[in-house]
């Protein structure tokens, strides 16, 4: 069972992504976003923003899309359908 601080990471990870769809983000952008929006109470970094972000990415949930960057080494991650439909399902968290 995860801790309520990893839950809601998890949550605002999936709703950031969700409000700005169709853009993609790196893991390093999602955090400074999320940071700089303060919706946690306590800063996070990339490093648990990518674990949030691999999770979602599982075959069973699918939630978000890992796809290569065509300006950069480095992944983007942006939100599926099935994303965007858990996300009005938990009520549709503003970021």
């Amino acid at each position: 069972m995860s801790d309520p601080a990893t839950v809601l990471l998890r949550q605002v990870v999936l709703a950031f992504l969700a409000a700005r769809r169709p853009a993609v983000y790196e893991a390093n952008r999602i955090a400074t976003r999320i940071n700089a929006l303060n919706l946690l109470d306590a800063p996070t970094d990339e490093g648990a923003v990518l674990r949030e972000l691999t999770l979602l990415a599982r075959s069973d949930l699918a939630l978000v899309d890992m796809l290569p960057n065509p300006l950069g080494p480095d992944v983007v991650w942006g939100i599926t359908d099935a994303g965007v439909k858990r996300w009005f399902q938990d009520g549709r968290m503003a970021t």
